[in-house]
């Protein structure tokens, strides 16, 4: 969207997150600024839902890849 814009790439590995902002315009940072308003999800299924929980808490849009959950017995809270 025209209105949106990767500002920053946050990974447990550097060179990967390197990688990513250098291919995209965005800058690495070791947490999410807390003016952003929607982050995307691309970690390993099993950490979706403590990240998921942590922006929804924070307020902001999340964007998951699937599955968004490993187990039907982890809950989201919805803020």
């Amino acid at each position: 969207h025209p209105r949106c814009r990767l500002v920053a790439v946050v990974d447990p590995l550097p060179e990967r997150a390197r990688a990513v902002a250098h291919a995209t315009g965005a800058e690495v940072m070791a947490t999410v600024p807390h003016d952003v308003a929607a982050v995307v999800i691309a970690s390993p299924t099993p950490t979706h839902a403590a990240l998921i929980a942590e922006h929804v808490v924070a307020g902001r849009f999340v964007f998951v890849e699937k599955p968004a959950l490993a187990r039907s017995d982890e809950v989201v809270p919805n803020g």
